[in-house]
């Protein structure tokens, strides 16, 4: 596959990762081209086939849990779960860590599913490139029956657009955001076969001394008094995406 260019057809000459007529890596890992945008270069590849060892998950409280789960995966054998029992303060957060110096144009891609009863899904792209922190992120609310909101400069939640998925806590819905850390823009959000057009919203950013570095998070809240859970598989981190 040309390095750079969609991953379902050679439209021009490049250099190959793997010969033409052998594409069973691409065939394992990829699906439709209508679901997944596949055209920046993939940096860090997530399937929890190592455990934990390339992510840090935490629990909320005592009354949140996670585990390694074999019976439930997006790619692979082996996804990640979060248990929230019913009581106040329950959720779960799985963060990757990478150290880059240069990330114009990244994607943060995740499998997800979750049950009824979970109430906000965060999906968080943070980048600190020493002096300033961008904080890209989307939050899906299920208790709205799928109202999708990104934060803006201001530190608000405004509407991205509704999409009702069906709730089921097995990693069976994709989503991919992909922003521009060199102009400070967002660009587009894909959440299974839609696209939404983010490139006129800007991205917040705040003071931080901290970095080089990139941040993806996914995080999970559980609604008081019921017992909900979600499990997410192979994460994907991408740059030099697209306009």
């Amino acid at each position: 596959m040309p390095h750079g260019l969609p991953d379902w057809g050679v439209v021009a000459a490049g250099t190959l990762g793997y010969t033409l007529d052998d594409l069973a890596e691409a065939v394992a890992r990829l699906d439709s081209p209508v679901i997944f945008d596949r055209r920046g270069q993939v940096v860090l590849l997530d399937s929890f086939e190592q455990g934990l060892g390339l992510c840090v998950p935490a629990a909320s409280s005592a009354n949140s849990a996670y585990v390694i789960r074999d019976d439930a995966s997006r790619h692979g054998s082996l996804s990640l779960q979060f248990q929230m029992v019913a009581e106040a303060d329950t959720g779960g957060l799985v963060t990757w860590t990478t150290p880059i110096t240069q990330m114009p144009r990244c994607g943060f891609e995740i499998s997800f599913g979750f049950s009824p009863w979970v109430y906000y899904m965060y999906f968080r792209l943070h980048y600190r490139d020493g002096a300033f922190r961008y904080e890209a992120e989307v939050r899906l609310d299920n208790i709205l029956l799928g109202d999708i909101r990104y934060l803006d400069v201001g530190n608000l939640w405004q509407l991205l657009g509704p999409m009702t998925l069906r709730r089921l806590d097995r990693p069976i819905h994709t989503l991919k955001l992909v922003c521009d850390f060199g102009t400070g823009y967002y660009l587009r959000l894909l959440l299974n076969q839609r696209v939404f057009d983010m490139s006129a919203y800007q991205i917040r950013q705040v003071g931080d001394l901290t970095g080089p570095y990139l941040e993806s998070e996914y995080e999970v809240t559980g609604e008081v008094n019921h017992t909900s859970g979600s499990t997410v598989d192979r994460y994907i981190l991408t740059q030099n995406e697209p306009t």
